[in-house]
């Protein structure tokens, strides 16, 4: 994690090195994903709205990661703006790495483009009387922020915030 904490206050020209990290989940062929609890912070312009780093590793499995085209990485920094009451995020910049963590690509967003972390649609052919029912999709390029979102809105993370009176 300390290379992707250096890494990160190089690529994004912070100038503190992000060192605590909140494991969300852990897997085989260790797989992780964690959120930087020094990046979480109120967005200013965006009312109810919180930034945070989100970094994601699939271990040994690739996943695209386009653009740039061709892409595939096992492991991506994401830093969002996401609004965790209305379950609304958009992406900010995107840092895609391969097996060893060397930068692939830093992807900018060029404007701000909400999207939903579920997905709520009607499926009309759902009841064999005729009706129709709500469904949810949950987006799962995303689904680590809808977790984060879980524990913020839970009110998990507060301790952990708090810690060291960082916050």
């Amino acid at each position: 994690m300390r290379v992707v904490a250096v890494l990160l206050a190089i690529l994004v020209s912070s100038t503190a090195i992000a060192e605590r990290w909140y494991i969300m989940s852990s897997g085989t062929f260790d797989a992780r994903t964690a959120v930087d609890l020094d990046s979480i912070a109120p967005v200013p312009g965006y009312p109810g709205t919180i930034s945070v780093l989100v970094y994601v590793h699939n271990g040994i499995n690739t996943f695209g990661c386009s653009p740039p085209l061709d892409c595939i990485a096992t492991s991506q920094l994401t830093y969002y703006y996401v609004d965790c009451r209305s379950l609304q995020a958009t992406e900010i910049r995107r840092i895609p790495m391969d097996l060893r963590e060397k930068v692939i690509a830093v992807v900018e967003t060029a404007q701000v483009v909400w999207f939903p972390l579920i997905r709520r649609y009607i499926d009309r052919d759902a009841d064999r009387d005729g009706g129709s029912r709500v469904r949810s999709e949950i987006d799962e390029r995303h689904r680590e922020l809808l977790g984060f979102c879980g524990l913020y809105n839970a009110g998990k993370l507060s301790a952990t915030l708090t810690t060291d009176g960082r916050r």
